[in-house]
Protein backbone atom coordinates (compact mmCIF):
# COMPACT_ATOMS: atom_id res chain seq x y z
CA UNK A 1 0.00 0.00 0.00
CA UNK A 2 1.50 3.48 -0.59
CA UNK A 3 1.54 6.53 1.65
CA UNK A 4 -1.76 7.96 0.73
CA UNK A 5 -3.98 5.37 0.31
CA UNK A 6 -7.11 4.23 1.62
CA UNK A 7 -7.32 1.34 3.66
CA UNK A 8 -10.63 -0.32 4.55
CA UNK A 9 -11.30 -1.38 8.05
CA UNK A 10 -13.71 -3.84 9.27
CA UNK A 11 -16.79 -1.94 8.95
CA UNK A 12 -15.97 -1.46 5.39
CA UNK A 13 -15.00 2.18 5.98
CA UNK A 14 -12.24 3.65 4.25
CA UNK A 15 -9.04 5.02 6.31
CA UNK A 16 -6.94 7.23 5.00
CA UNK A 17 -3.68 5.56 5.46
CA UNK A 18 -1.60 8.85 5.75
CA UNK A 19 -3.48 10.08 8.60
CA UNK A 20 -2.72 6.93 11.02
CA UNK A 21 1.08 7.26 9.38
CA UNK A 22 1.64 10.65 10.66
CA UNK A 23 -0.74 10.28 14.17
CA UNK A 24 1.40 7.20 14.91
CA UNK A 25 4.72 9.47 14.18
CA UNK A 26 4.19 12.29 15.61
CA UNK A 27 3.50 10.35 19.09
CA UNK A 28 6.83 8.57 18.57
CA UNK A 29 8.50 12.12 17.99
CA UNK A 30 7.06 13.43 21.57
CA UNK A 31 8.11 10.90 23.12
CA UNK A 32 11.74 10.94 21.50
CA UNK A 33 12.10 14.52 21.90
CA UNK A 34 12.03 14.42 26.01
CA UNK A 35 13.47 11.39 26.62
CA UNK A 36 15.80 10.67 23.69
CA UNK A 37 16.94 6.84 23.59
CA UNK A 38 15.67 3.92 25.82
CA UNK A 39 18.77 3.20 27.27
CA UNK A 40 18.88 7.09 28.72
CA UNK A 41 15.16 7.27 29.38
CA UNK A 42 15.30 4.73 31.90
CA UNK A 43 18.23 6.29 33.40
CA UNK A 44 16.57 9.60 33.84
CA UNK A 45 13.67 7.58 34.86
CA UNK A 46 15.46 5.58 37.74
CA UNK A 47 17.65 8.77 38.50
CA UNK A 48 13.97 10.62 39.01
CA UNK A 49 12.62 8.18 41.20
CA UNK A 50 16.01 7.33 43.34
CA UNK A 51 15.57 11.55 43.85
CA UNK A 52 12.70 11.46 44.92
CA UNK A 53 13.18 8.24 47.57
CA UNK A 54 16.93 9.64 48.62
CA UNK A 55 18.64 6.29 47.70
CA UNK A 56 21.72 6.22 45.27
CA UNK A 57 20.12 5.39 41.77
CA UNK A 58 22.49 1.83 41.92
CA UNK A 59 19.19 0.67 44.50
CA UNK A 60 17.07 0.66 42.06
CA UNK A 61 16.03 -1.13 38.48
CA UNK A 62 13.50 -1.00 35.93
CA UNK A 63 11.19 -3.77 35.12
CA UNK A 64 7.57 -3.72 33.34
CA UNK A 65 7.50 0.14 33.03
CA UNK A 66 8.02 0.30 36.37
CA UNK A 67 11.09 1.90 38.75
CA UNK A 68 11.62 -0.62 41.46
CA UNK A 69 13.68 0.12 44.50
CA UNK A 70 14.38 -3.72 45.48
CA UNK A 71 15.11 -2.69 49.12
CA UNK A 72 11.85 -1.18 50.04
CA UNK A 73 9.43 -2.87 47.72
CA UNK A 74 8.88 0.85 46.13
CA UNK A 75 7.29 1.25 42.28
CA UNK A 76 6.85 4.48 40.32
CA UNK A 77 5.52 3.99 37.25
CA UNK A 78 7.05 5.54 34.19
CA UNK A 79 3.63 7.97 33.89
CA UNK A 80 4.57 9.04 37.05
CA UNK A 81 7.84 10.12 36.54
CA UNK A 82 8.14 11.35 32.75
CA UNK A 83 7.13 14.82 33.44
CA UNK A 84 10.07 15.66 35.99
CA UNK A 85 12.67 12.74 34.49
CA UNK A 86 12.12 15.46 30.89
CA UNK A 87 13.78 18.49 33.19
CA UNK A 88 16.95 16.59 34.13
CA UNK A 89 19.97 18.24 32.04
Amino acid sequence: MEKGEDRVCSSGAAIPQCNLWSAGNRRKSQRSRFLGTTGESRKMLVATAAKRWSVDPSACHTEHSVVVQAATGKRLGYGALVEEAAKLP
